[in-house]
């Protein structure tokens, strides 16, 4: 085994970066500190472009928990251009993970963490406040829990939140209690904006739909599970985001004539699972290629847009 170690000592780094790419995230940081030739090595900036933050790792080294950017090196984390959270139901190191490595990845562009659960208003708005080039937040389904209660995130962290990130693109916050309110958060906000999903935000009213008519490159739309009226779908279809192209709506009540005036602008509508008028939305798919009932469709939009 001597032999064996003291043998590794003496590979070229280029070696030693080729064995490393096989290694988990964590497992890299700890051969970091093997040899200087393998700490040359496990700063390879691409090896932390994308930083997977798993619980299980906080587990088995709970100094990873409360000092990660010890533990890794600043530098290495400044290389980090997309931060993936892995949620943890039992525990609240999903919180500790994200807020330990806030102001060490400055140069992140893409945030998720979805689900997880434990993630407050503050320390979302505190990671967001140290960059500034962020161009894609997942934040679906992420709530607190207090008293028994589950409270959403709401409108208020869209105020505190977006101004600290101007060139975001995309923006998945599915689940949240937001209102009107947080809608024109966004489109004054986000100029920018391409992709938005708001899906089971069941407090919005028809106005929200009308405020984000003002949002001029909004391409995809995602409103599954939001409670929808005939007066929502009327103040869609009546003034829709200009550059709109995809708009998805699974579990939602079916409209005939907005289906059909949106279909008309080239907006392709993807409907899966509706909860009424099954057998008139099936017809009315038959006939129109802009108009899909197919659950699988729907995922692929979803899945192209985002990348999930």
């Amino acid at each position: 085994t001597v032999s064996v170690l003291y043998w590794g000592m003496d590979l070229p780094v280029d070696v030693v970066k080729h064995i490393l790419q096989y290694l988990p995230l964590i497992e890299i940081g700890r051969a970091g500190g093997v040899a200087k030739v393998w700490f040359r090595a496990s700063r390879e900036p691409g090896f932390w472009k994308v930083l997977s933050l798993r619980n299980k790792w906080v587990n088995r080294d709970k100094r990873v928990l409360f000092d990660y950017k010890r533990y890794y090196g600043v530098a290495r984390l400044r290389a980090a251009e997309v931060v993936e959270l892995k949620p943890s139901l039992k525990s609240k190191a999903d919180a500790t993970l994200l807020k330990s490595i806030t102001g060490a990845c400055p140069n992140v562009t893409e945030l998720c963490i979805t689900g997880c659960i434990h993630v407050s208003d503050s320390v979302l708005v505190s990671f967001l406040s140290s960059t500034s080039n962020l161009s894609t937040l997942k934040a679906g389904s992420c709530w607190k829990t207090a008293d028994l209660k589950m409270h959403h995130f709401s409108s208020t962290t869209l105020l505190r939140a977006l101004p600290g990130v101007p060139l975001l693109s995309r923006l998945d916050i599915s689940g949240w209690g937001i209102t009107d309110v947080g809608v024109q958060t966004i489109v004054n906000n986000c100029k920018g904006l391409r992709a938005l999903s708001i899906e089971g935000c069941v407090l919005l009213t028809p106005w929200a739909f009308t405020i984000l008519s003002d949002s001029v490159f909004l391409s995809f739309l995602d409103i599954s599970r939001v409670f929808l009226t005939s007066e929502h779908w009327v103040s869609l279809s009546t003034s829709p985001p200009p550059r709109l192209s995809t708009l998805l709506a699974a579990h939602c009540v079916a409209h005939k004539p907005s289906f059909l005036k949106l279909s008309s602008l080239g907006v392709t509508i993807h409907i899966p699972n509706a909860t009424s008028n099954r057998t008139m939305l099936q017809k009315i798919a038959g006939k129109n290629p802009l108009i899909s009932t197919c659950p699988q469709q729907a995922e692929a939009a979803l899945d192209a847009c985002f990348q999930y």
